[in-house]
């Protein structure tokens, strides 16, 4: 239903009189807007007549205005035009307040009355632009005082073309910045404080019959950039059956009244969300539907202004740049919707960020700290040392004394890689030093078009921890258009409210209309589908903390499809069908309770109506199977909070109950695990759990076993996984398997006995290898543990054959170990190694094999990552292998099968296959000789030959292939590694390989392979050996797309790869190729220009100019320049229509801005011409189309205090000629901030200025409009108020030799008498005024008003 937008009623539709010597009374006479349910009153009508001997005072109503107030001095008020009785209509008000430097300002409203939602002040920190908007403020309660952040404060008033009220009144005050200013009076509250400097403190309390909402307790203390400002905003006393609230905590949700239903009308509700100074906190959307245009949900706390969203778009995540948010919503009277509904959570505070060493997932981070670097030392204690911009950025904030914070941001198209935001700390008695290191700005390397059908989307550096402060889009588009996109998440954690990724509709990313989710955190849906053949992501993070990240499948799928959501775990579906309309049902097994909806279904955007639900271990529940699970509340992940969960199992009366524990992970101290021997609270209690430390197995004395789970408010964990078997009295319970380790025997009755024994390659550490059921105290148990078996640390190997393991098989090797393993074989028997598995961190955790029984014996290899041979021979009976790791990062190890072998009588063993090469030669008899090459990219150790000589022994080891860091390449193609590749590359490198072709060649660069730590490790590509200004500068791990190089002629091109200390990848994998070098490419003809030239070869010129009205921008003349490739000098200029310009001539043009594409809002744009002296300008309009509220002034002279010759709107213009009366136009054109339109395309030439005289004034007159005195133009006239004018009111300039005046001047004289009618206001003179007036006079005046009108 439309709103209802009534009328004024009764109003005197005058226009204000002129403002000469005229006195006047301003009478309000409000109507009423139709609303609903509201009757506007009606007004009395008031005489039309009134006759008067003498005087005369008539009464208007405030007519709607524009106004411009600029306001300085220590102090002042501020009031709305009419104040207190009323604004106008159509009122567009401005007020800049200006204080001097380390200033600020402080507004203190005293009366404050607004037609509620439609007359709007809104306030502004700094000048009145919308990125600088702080509030809005409307209807009747008196606002909060405002202080500004710096030294200007903007105020503008808007109203619309009905209904007003008495509007507002405010003062203002400029404190110094180190004050924080009064915060402002509590409706239905108490302030107790009345100074407001650092460290000064302001108390609230409510009224009875309110509570407060937000911190009772305001300190002012020390802001940014030398300022001050209060710890938290000001509270607000609520209610009681109010709605918004304070909040703390780490997390939780924010929604409107009664969502997901429709909150009512005429909400007002404020929540404060208050968390530990120096925390910030993230607001994630979860769902968003206000009415547009008229509820809004306004959110402070943030950097800058406050945020104001309203509509239906799904709002981006917010993060706060203080310790707390408020947010405040309000609906007005007409119309709901759905609301919304927020998650927040807490960030901690990072004291001190570094990039220090970055830690991989399970590094033990005892030894790798992060540090506070120090960039530089200043001249003093108390200065930092200047940091400079970044490439491609800019700093914000010039202040380097101690305590004082700078920040950064990139260009467009770059990252910041580093800390935003970096304080000038002190780092000892003698030093200042910045907290971080100045971040760099990087290009973004995480960008992608994606096609289908299917792929793999992955978070930088996944499963390694992504960047900071990354911002990465990938767009994914159907190869059939008739097909829409499906995405899948196999593994999703990120940075919960801080890192979020954005699924959206079609292929504009960052559209808010499209959005379908804003995820972040560690829940994601089980699917997204589009609603068209595309769909793109938004990756963003913040400038700390970071997590894993996400891998995601997509592909495409058939309309009208939501896709399989699959099954839930420990669930069943009833439903295989996904097309729209189609409904799944789901259910769980028993112990496990459904969350989420029983039924979905597919709805036509693609999307079920509700995410698949899940099964969590019911927190009650009673076992009365012979054996199960019990599982803590939504085992892997954090059980929750406030949780008092009790299971019964409940075994046959003959029976006992086992319980192993198989996984524990839980809060220490507060949240713990206990388990009883009976039914009841009352039992006697086996064990009390907490931590993580996993436990021996428990059996109870009876048939019933009791476990009790309580948790506190905060910190849940991973829970516990327990396996419970039951079994008779007489019985042992069921030991089970070891893990790598064969068990026989099955009975489990008393007297009996089971036997274990470990698989190849591991020992028995723990308990027996045989155990026996017996009678213990009256209880029957095993004599002895099961069975550990784990693969040993070193050894003694002396059997023909077996396995090594790495410690922790077939797990993770351990930290910090140091194995040695001797295998020893009977005399004159060499030892085999084969490598079954093997893969260890690349550097530091290696493996060296010896040829020998010592660690002094020759040296085999030395192996690390993935790179190993097929196998080793030694030349004598012993191998010693030693596996030393470091105290961070571990990997799966390795498995060795090692076995002895019998020399051959007549000739060598196989000597084996370089890992990367090829072996050329298969003859091994004695005197043989076998050489060997690389793959591409690698190099041989060792070019000599192996022989195989009389005592049946290779002459020297097998050769290695290596990529090594660097080297001269010369050739038509080839490969470039990185050092160690495939494995991951060493730390601290600095490689440079130079790539030289033939004669008139460049160098084409393919990259198949890519991947280095972001931000710190880089390939750099030059054509001229400078690296100081690279060709390309490449880091991260998106595919490079092919790079051309070859630098004018010398046919050659570097390549530098760099390395930091810590943090490794795969590296690269580069082919390189020559191909020719390439002529100039025809180029484009800028739009609106004309380019002269016809050839593009070798130095040829092209040159451009631009048609009339148009400025080249960029250079007129290029050059095709030879090379690499055929480049042009410079890159093409452009023509455009600026806002502005000055011309000089006796023709021309002058376009509006952009024309003929349309004019921007809010601009003003000067034009000025200037023709020769002596000569006037004539200007038409060829095109003329402007917006409704968008003006061309022009004014007769070289500046707007010139006489205005006419203003302009539409196409008021088309047919117009305007001639000047000098040698000069001004013209000002001023768009607002609604439509746009075409513009304009004006024609000006001069003329020779020939003049009539100056008719003069009349005595008592004035002139009304001069046209110039020129042929053709009029002069018009009229007289003061009380006076009549006698003759013709327009004179025209006649054209001819002689110019002249078509008619005498006219006089003004005071009549005797005379009727009025229809004029606000005017004066009554006696005749003859000033002079004496003649006797015997009977003059009579007569004046009638319109129609509602009084005359005073």
């Amino acid at each position: 239903m439309p709103r209802s937008r009534g009328r004024k009623q009764g109003c005197c539709g005058c226009p204000a009189g002129r403002a000469r010597g005229e006195a006047r009374i301003s009478a309000l006479v409000s109507g009423a807007r139709s609303r609903w349910g509201r009757r506007p009153p009606q007004p009395t009508p008031l005489p039309p007549l009134l006759l008067l001997g003498w005087g005369l005072l008539s009464a208007s109503a405030a007519a709607g205005q524009n106004c411009t107030f600029q306001l300085q001095g220590p102090n002042g008020t501020v009031e709305s035009p009419g104040f207190p009785y009323g604004y106008p209509n159509y009122a567009n008000c401005t007020w800049t307040i200006t204080a001097e430097d380390q200033h600020r300002i402080q507004l203190v409203f005293q009366s404050f009355a607004l037609e509620e939602d439609f007359d709007v002040l809104s306030v502004f920190d700094g000048p009145p632009q919308p990125e600088n908007l702080r509030t809005r403020l409307t209807g009747f309660q008196l606002p909060a005082t405002i202080v500004s952040a710096a030294t200007t404060l903007s105020l503008r008033l808007v109203s619309d073309y009905a209904v007003s009220a008495q509007g507002f009144h405010a003062s203002y005050e400029v404190l110094p910045s180190h004050t924080c200013g009064n915060p402002g009076r509590l409706p239905n509250g108490i302030q107790q404080g009345s100074t407001f400097n650092l460290g000064d403190k302001v108390r609230y309390s409510c009224n009875p019959g309110f509570f407060l909402e937000g911190h009772a307790v305001l300190t002012c203390h020390a802001g940014s950039e030398n300022s001050a400002t209060w710890d938290f905003p000001l509270p607000s006393c609520r209610a009681d059956d109010a709605c918004g609230g304070t909040l703390r905590g780490q997390s939780g949700i924010i929604s409107s009244p009664h969502f997901p239903s429709e909150y009512h009308n005429n909400a007002d509700c404020t929540w404060t969300i208050l968390a530990e100074l120096g925390d910030t906190i993230a607001l994630v959307f979860i769902d968003f539907q206000l009415e547009d245009g008229y509820d809004f949900l306004e959110v402070t706390g943030t950097e800058g202004s406050s945020l104001w969203f309203t509509g239906a778009s799904l709002p981006a995540p917010v993060i706060s740049s203080k310790n707390w948010l408020r947010l405040h919503f309000t609906s007005d009277g007409n119309h709901r919707q759905r609301g919304f509904s927020a998650q927040y959570q807490v960030k901690k505070q990072i004291e001190l960020k570094s990039r220090g060493v970055k830690l991989m997932p399970s590094k033990h981070n005892s030894q790798k700290t992060s540090v506070l670097t120090q960039v530089g030392v200043s001249q003093g204690h108390n200065m930092c040392p200047d940091l400079f911009l970044p490439e491609r950025g800019k700093r914000l904030g010039s202040d380097f004394r101690l305590g004082s914070s700078v920040q950064f941001t990139c260009s467009e198209g770059y990252d910041l890689q580093g800390s935003k935001r970096i304080t000038c700390m002190k780092v000892s008695d003698m030093f200042a030093a910045w907290s971080d290191h100045r971040p760099v700005c990087r290009a973004r390397m995480c960008d992608a078009h994606l096609r289908g059908p299917s792929g793999i989307i992955t978070s930088p550096n996944f499963p390694i921890q992504y960047d900071n402060n990354a911002h990465c889009v990938w767009i994914i588009t159907a190869l059939n258009p008739a097909k829409v996109i499906k995405l899948a998440f196999e593994d999703f954690d990120l940075e919960r409210g801080y890192d979020t990724l954005t699924v959206g509709d079609g292929g504009q990313d960052g559209d808010q209309k499209t959005v379908l989710y804003v995820l972040t955190g560690t829940s994601v849906p089980d699917l997204i589908v589009s609603t068209n053949h595309q769909m793109w992501l938004l990756f963003q993070t913040d400038g700390s903390g970071s997590s894993l990240g996400f891998k995601a499948s997509y592909e495409e799928i058939e309309q009208g499809s939501c896709g399989d959501p699959g099954i839930p775990a420990y669930g069943r579906r009833e439903g295989s069908r996904f097309h729209h309309g189609d409904t799944l049902k789901f259910e769980c097994q028993p112990a496990f309770e459904l969350v989420g909806q029983k039924a979905i279904t597919c709805q036509k955007n693609n999307q079920w109506s509700a995410k698949k639900p899940g099964c969590v271990f019911s927190c009650f529940f009673n076992f009365t199977s012979p054996s199960g699970v019990v599982l803590s509340p939504n085992y892997p992940e954090d059980y929750g909070n406030h949780l008092h969960c009790v299971w019964l199992i409940l075994a046959r009366p003959e029976s006992r109950i086992h319980l192993a524990f198989n996984d524990i992970d839980v809060e220490p101290q507060f949240d713990f695990l206990v388990v009883k021997d009976g039914a009841t609270a009352e039992a006697p209690v086996l064990g009390t759990f907490s931590g993580n430390q996993l436990p021996s197995s428990i059996t109870s004395s009876g048939h019933v076993a009791r476990l009790e789970f309580q948790t506190d408010h905060s910190t849940g964990k991973r829970g516990f996984n327990i396996t419970f078997t039951t079994f008779r009295h007489n019985e042992c319970p069921d030991p089970g398997v070891p893990v790598n380790g064969k068990r026989f025997g099955d009975s489990l009755q008393l007297g009996s006995s089971i036997s274990f024994l470990c698989d190849e390659g591991f020992l028995g550490t723990q308990g027996s290898e045989t155990i026996t059921c017996i009678l213990k105290e009256g209880s029957v148990v095993w004599n002895s543990a099961v069975l550990r078996c784990e693969a040993p640390c070193g050894g003694h190997l002396t059997s023909p054959s077996g396995t090594i393991l790495s410690p922790g098989w077939p797990g993770f090797y351990k930290d910090a170990l140091s194995c040695a393993w001797v295998i020893e074989a009977q005399p004159g028997y060499p030892i085999k190694i084969t490598f079954n598995r093997f893969k260890t961190e690349v550097n530091y955790d290696t493996l060296e094999v010896r040829d020998g029984r010592t660690y002094s014996a020759p040296l085999i290899g030395v192996y690390h990552g993935t790179q190993v041979p097929q196998f080793l021979i030694s030349t004598s009976n012993y191998l010693y292998l030693l596996f030393s790791t470091d105290k961070s990062h571990s990997d799966i190890g390795f498995q060795l099968r090692y076995e002895t072998i019998t020399l051959q009588s007549d000739h060598c063993l196989d000597p084996g296959i370089p890992v990367n090469g090829q072996r050329h030669g298969n003859d091994f008899y004695v005197g043989a000789l076998v050489t060997f090459s690389c793959d591409s990219g690698y190099t041989l150790s060792d070019g000599e030959p192996l022989e195989c000589e009389p005592n049946f022994q290779w002459s020297r080891a097998l050769p290695s292939c290596e990529a090594l860091c660097g080297g001269f390449i010369q050739g038509s193609s080839g490969t470039i590694l990185s050092p160690g590749f495939p494995d991951f590359y060493p730390n601290n490198l600095n490689c440079t390989w130079i790539i030289e072709t033939s004669h008139g060649k460049g160098v084409f660069f393919t990259f198949h392979t890519f991947h280095l730590e972001s931000g710190h490790d880089y390939l750099l590509i030059t054509e001229n050996g400078s690296f100081s200004q690279p060709l390309r500068q490449l880091t991260g791990s998106r595919l490079p797309a092919p790079i051309s190089a070859g630098l004018y002629g010398n046919f050659t091109a570097q390549v530098r790869f760099i390395s930091d200390f810590s943090m490794s990848y795969e590296g690269f994998n580069i082919t390189f190729a020559e191909y020719d070098l390439e002529p100039c490419e025809e180029p484009e003809v800028p739009a609106y220009s004309i380019r002269k030239g016809l050839q593009f070869g070798v130095g040829d010129t092209l040159t451009f100019s631009c048609f009339p009205g148009y400025r080249l921008e960029g250079t007129a003349r290029i050059t095709c320049l030879g090379g690499r490739r055929r480049l042009w000098s410079s890159p093409l200029p452009r023509c455009v229509a600026e806002c502005g310009n000055s011309v000089t001539g006796t023709q021309g043009t002058l376009l509006s801005p952009n024309f003929p594409v349309n004019y921007n809002n809010n601009h003003e744009c000067i034009y000025s011409i200037q023709t020769q002296p002596g000569k006037g300008i004539q200007l038409k309009a060829r095109t003329f189309e402007l917006s409704e509220g968008d003006v061309l002034k022009v004014y007769d002279g070289n500046n707007n205090s010139a006489r205005l010759l006419g203003v302009f709107s539409r196409s008021e213009m088309v047919g117009v000629t305007l001639n000047s009366t000098s040698s000069s136009l001004w013209l000002d054109f001023i768009t607002d901030a609604e439509n746009t339109s075409k513009g304009f395309e004006l024609q000006f030439s001069s003329f020779e200025l020939i003049k009539c005289e100056d008719p003069g004034t009349p005595q008592f007159g004035y002139k009304v409009q001069d046209g110039g005195h020129f042929a053709g133009s009029s002069v018009s006239f009229s007289c003061d108020p009380g006076y009549s004018l006698r003759g013709s009111e327009e004179l025209l300039c006649l054209s001819g030799e002689r110019r002249t005046w078509d008619r005498p001047l006219p006089t003004c004289v005071a009549e005797c008498g005379g009727t009025v009618k229809g004029e606000v206001s005017g004066q009554v003179l006696s005749p003859g005024y000033p002079a004496p007036y003649e006797h015997n006079l009977n003059c009579i005046w007569t004046i009638e008003a319109d129609a509602g009108c009084t005359i005073g």
